[in-house]
């Protein structure tokens, strides 16, 4: 089992996309056992520009403009089709983890898990991190964390045992009621999982008793008799207040968002800066900024404030990013985060039509 992948994209652009599809659905067989449905391989609709992504779902009665990417399933057709023109590589690969869950949830799980286990299984898979041959998990983005707090602080967050009754059509009229309370959903959502999976381990032996029940069971099973909201409400609340920042996952959020800004001067043929210094001044200068939308549609603004120049190291000093040059002639500078063991470093390949990809690599394992 695994993916066959159709693509838009030339086979040098498509390949990494692939390795990393292929090292993605190994980690999910592994977690989650190999579904029963057997070897046949799963489809992937790899494109390159939004339009083809949209055409391809209108075709299948599917509207698929407001979306990055999207699992369907339609017409007695199933797959995972997204888009990769617009944004960085490591964006392409959230969205790939994000939606990949959920075609990897379908075949293992069969529409069995609860809505709210579904997408905070995907939003906690979506935050992965390639390091070497080996997808990290666990970061917690400081963004999301910040607005969930918020949540907490005011009161407003959805109590856990009405988040945990709702079904996926439940689920999904929120979302066009109120398209801010959906993203809160997803948040709560994914803390509780993250809560279940860096918490007690006996929470862990239960969130995994589960879903191998959830698995070997013809009918869907009552979460409840698993994970009890009531013990729960508290725990993921305290959890969520207890997180702290991640090196790896802040300095790897700023190095795509200072991706975006090379990314800009490129494209409007300036000069590139030798320094992180001088490129904060001249994104300063253009009042630069980036709405980022996740794979769930919720969208965090970023602009060129000094800390997204700088990084935390594990020791939790603060450390202005090491700027280097391109490492091929025309293409924009690298950018380094070198006093974190992984080293994430801002990269760049080109795609068919020439332009600079921003891409995070990462040496450390």
């Amino acid at each position: 089992m695994g993916y066959h992948i159709h693509t838009t994209l030339t086979a040098a652009e498509v390949e990494p996309y692939a390795r990393h599809a292929a090292l993605l659905h190994r980690g999910y067989a592994r977690r989650f056992g190999t579904p029963a449905s057997g070897d046949e391989p799963m489809p992937v609709y790899l494109f390159r520009s939004q339009w083809e992504y949209v055409n391809h779902l209108a075709k299948l009665g599917i509207n698929g403009s407001r979306s990055d990417g999207v699992y369907f399933e339609s017409e007695g057709r199933a797959g995972l089709a997204m888009f990769t023109e617009g944004r960085s590589a490591n964006e392409t690969f959230a969205v790939l983890q994000h939606e990949g869950f959920h075609q990897f949830s379908a075949k293992r799980f069969d529409h069995r898990l609860p809505i709210f286990l579904e997408e905070g299984l995907a939003t906690y898979f979506q935050d992965g991190i390639l390091c070497g041959n080996k997808l990290r998990y666990g970061g917690a983005p400081m963004d999301r964390v910040d607005m969930l707090r918020h949540l907490i602080r005011t009161d407003r967050a959805l109590p856990l045992a009405e988040l945990m009754r709702m079904d996926a059509d439940e689920w999904q009229e929120c979302g066009r009621i109120d398209p801010g309370l959906l993203a809160d959903m997803y948040r709560q959502s994914w803390a509780l999982v993250h809560a279940l999976l860096h918490g007690h381990e006996s929470r862990r032996d239960a969130l995994r008793d589960y879903l191998n029940r959830v698995a070997e069971s013809a009918q869907p099973l009552d979460v409840t008799d698993w994970l009890g909201p009531d013990l729960l409400e508290p725990v993921w609340k305290q959890h969520t207040m207890r997180i702290t920042p991640n090196p790896l996952t802040v300095a790897t959020d700023r190095l795509i968002f200072l991706g975006y800004g090379l990314s800009m001067l490129d494209q409007t043929r300036q000069r590139m800066p030798e320094t992180t210094e001088e490129l904060r001044r001249r994104l300063k200068i253009h009042g630069f900024e980036v709405l980022r939308r996740s794979p769930h549609g919720s969208t965090t603004r970023q602009t060129p404030r000094d800390e997204m120049f700088e990084y935390l190291t594990e020791d939790g000093l603060v450390v202005a990013f090491d700027t280097l040059p391109g490492d091929k002639p025309g293409l924009p500078p690298r950018i380094e985060a070198t006093a974190i063991a992984q080293r994430p470093r801002l990269e760049w390949f080109r795609d068919a039509k020439r332009r600079p990809v921003p891409h995070i690599v990462f040496d450390g394992a």
